[in-house]
């Protein structure tokens, strides 16, 4: 993982924007073999708008591609405090799920335009929807992607539930009633074979041009119901992405309606063959390996070779991070990030509920596995993934460990522990380990002002002393020099103050030698009407000295935004478990 200006140095964003990226880290990037597409992964603890996601994007590609034709898509994942809750989020955030709406499908972005929010109980959402045969036809699609803006994007444990209210008949209804019609006849057009391309309607096989309003409109509204009609033809399945064939009952993925093995020949399933739509046992192999699903014998393919939609694939790896959420219909979906080491994917997995535990027992992260199932593109997204799993096992550790093979050894004099805030992200013993086992002769801590990475340094030295005197006392080797075996280096980041500038200004002549009290407070905004403190500081001053203090954070209960947090450097996690200002002003008072 990197931080944004790490993976990207020249980037030059408006300061607002420098600085929201400058707190967010890149978890992988990745592109295709034809070098078209480039998929950045992107990780921040604050709340990102969509239209600044786009902003970014658009930047990386005028200023990094000048000329090229590639895509440039990123994928945020948000790690948000607790001061977040579904209802708060969405309160500043459904602008950005509207935005990202509009670039996808109109028809979905007018429902969620019009839809009210509820929330009932912890942990579950009601988003109640104006009631239309185009907006129930779309209800699953919807669904998945809420889903997949709060529970993955946003990591909340919710569960969402579309209800429906009647619409009230306005101009708006006419126009949406009328675009439903247009819909509905293209819809009718493409079963019976024809192909609108360019505005223009081909014709069907008899030759004769498709109707697009009247008797066609009519017959098709009675038949729009069924869920396969879709602003795109028959549309992805809520969990996998994959297309639901008609008549045969059959599950194809791909274009072309059948699944590419990635051999040369074609592949088809029944539902009850794939983990996704099985109803039976979770396991059905006696091999003790077998974790999910049935036992296969395929060699893998390295990640960084799926470069798309090839079909059914066998990959291994080693999980990085695995998380589960429950869903409706007494569901949980299973994910987790796979990396063989040549690229990482995510592999999504729906089980029943009551089975959910008995299939994380054996996934957690660090664990090698094998998978098989389909390799295939979201639509909402464009991320690729591989669903449909029809089998999970166990495979041995196949990692090679990093090492320094340099004859002549470097010293590193300036590195960051996690102690460095907003900057390092390991544990100063991690490192100072790491050093020693690379054969360096010392490693230097660095931190930003503070040097509580010390202590760990110190211990672990001890700790590598002692078990590199007890080997050659084993050995019967003389005891190593400590004053030459690998030292520990403590230094620090400090900052420094202007001494010089003047502290009191705008005075009026008032007698400091009276009783009078300094007090300064910090807001989560400008507005004293619509935004809280988040914190009170004050002394008391009797004849030139200090007799007393009052320092204090004070929960908000709303989330700070990040210019705030910029500004006085006061995150969420240090007020959440704050009084609130009904406890505090009293006792201030």
């Amino acid at each position: 993982m990197k931080a944004f200006f790490e993976a990207f140095p020249n980037m030059q964003l408006p300061k607002n924007l420098h600085d929201l990226m400058e707190q967010t880290n890149i978890e992988k990037i990745t592109t295709t073999k034809a070098k078209d597409f480039l998929r950045i992964y992107l990780v921040s603890r604050n709340l990102i708008e969509k239209k600044d996601i786009y902003k970014v994007e658009k930047e990386i590609k005028r200023q990094l591609f000048t000329g090229v034709s590639i895509e440039i898509k990123i994928y945020e994942r948000f790690e948000l405090s607790a001061q977040y809750t579904p209802e708060r989020l969405l309160d500043v955030y459904r602008e950005s799920i509207l935005d990202e709406l509009m670039e996808y499908s109109h028809v979905l972005f007018i429902a969620l335009k019009s839809a009210q929010f509820s929330y009932p109980e912890e942990g579950r959402v009601v988003v109640n929807l104006e009631d239309s045969v185009l907006v129930r036809s779309r209800e699953e699609e919807l669904h998945r992607i809420l889903e997949k803006i709060l529970v993955e994007r946003c990591g909340f444990g919710v569960r969402i539930d579309l209800e429906y209210r009647e619409k009230e008949r306005s101009e708006e209804r006419e126009e949406e009633e009328r675009l439903i019609s247009l819909k509905v006849a293209e819809i009718t057009n493409r079963l019976k074979g024809y192909e609108p391309r360019d505005g223009k309607r081909s014709e069907g096989a008899n030759g004769e041009a498709g109707a697009t309003d009247g008797d066609e409109s009519q017959k098709a509204q009675q038949g729009a119901s069924e869920k396969s009609a879709s602003e795109d033809g028959a549309r992805q399945g809520a969990a996998a992405g994959m297309q639901g064939a008609g008549k045969t009952g059959e599950v194809r993925a791909g274009a072309g309606g059948k699944l590419n093995t990635g051999r040369g020949e074609f592949s088809k399933f029944k539902k009850g063959e794939r983990g996704g739509f099985d109803r039976g046992s979770i396991k059905k192999s006696d091999n003790p390996d077998v974790i999910y699903g049935r036992d296969f014998e395929e060699e893998p393919h390295k990640i960084e070779d799926i470069i798309g939609e090839i079909g059914e694939v066998v990959v291994q790896g080693k999980i990085l991070k695995l998380e589960t959420r429950e869903i409706k219909n007494e569901k949980t979906l299973i994910y987790f990030d796979l990396t063989d080491f040549s690229d990482t994917m995510t592999v999504k997995l729906f089980v029943k509920t009551e089975q959910a535990s008995e299939v994380t027992g054996s996934l957690k992260a660090g664990a090698f596995i094998k998978v098989k199932g389909i390799a295939m593109m979201d639509k909402f997204d464009h991320e690729l993934t591989i669903g449909s799993i029809a089998g999970i096992k166990k495979t041995a550790d196949f990692s090679v460990s990093r090492s320094d093979v340099a004859l002549k050894k470097r010293v590193e004099l300036h590195c960051h522990t996690k102690m460095s805030d907003m900057d390092g992200v390991s544990e100063a013993k991690d490192i100072v380990k790491r050093a020693y086992k690379w054969g360096h002769r010392a490693i230097a801590i660095t931190d930003h002002g503070v040097v509580q990475g010390f202590t760990d340094a110190g211990h672990v030295w001890d700790d590598l002393w002692k078990a590199k005197k007890n080997e050659c006392k084993e050995k019967e080797l003389p005891a190593p020099d400590k004053q030459d075996f690998f030292k520990v280096l403590y230094g620090m980041e400090a900052y420094l103050v202007d001494d010089l500038r003047e502290i009191v200004t705008g005075d009026k002549g008032q007698d400091l030698q009276t009783d009078f009290v300094v007090f300064d407070i910090e807001t989560t905004g400008f507005s004293p009407v619509t935004n809280k403190i988040i914190e009170i500081g004050a002394v008391k001053v009797s004849g030139g000295e200090i007799v007393d203090r009052f320092s204090t954070f004070v929960n908000p209960q709303v989330p700070i935004p990040f210019e705030i947090e910029q500004l006085t450097s006061i995150r969420d996690d240090m007020v959440m478990d704050a009084p609130v200002i009904e406890e505090i002003l009293p006792r201030f008072l």
